[in-house]
């Protein structure tokens, strides 16, 4: 990674704003379907517009760092990763949840 994608991925990283964040074109030259891909592009970065400030903070932060290292950064791989960022831990918390209410029932058979 050059000196200089490193720094720009660190201030993406840093700064959680979409408006900070942009694919740079290139996420498409290699697919086969161009017209597709830029479509896929568009809907996802549409998608992450409306939906911006809901997604944590740590979980945008932690993204934008990972989808601008290695290749061409892509609102797709964006998207997909701050919703299975945020649905992962949805489920944590509702498992966590679950397992605070089994073992309050199991208290509540052991009093009886």
């Amino acid at each position: 990674m050059s000196r200089g994608t490193k720094s720009r991925s660190m201030a993406l990283a840093g700064s959680h704003s979409l408006r900070a964040y942009r694919s740079e074109g290139k996420t498409c030259e290699l697919a086969p379907d161009k017209k597709a891909c830029l479509g896929d592009e568009t809907t996802a970065q549409d998608t992450l517009r409306q939906n911006w400030s809901k997604y944590a903070a740590a979980d945008k932060s932690e993204c934008i760092g990972m989808v601008t290292t290695g290749g061409p950064a892509s609102y797709v791989e964006l998207l997909s990763c701050v919703e299975i960022l945020r649905d992962a831990r949805n489920i944590r918390n509702t498992d966590a949840l679950a397992s605070d209410d089994t073992a309050t029932n199991s208290r509540r058979r052991r009093r009886k």
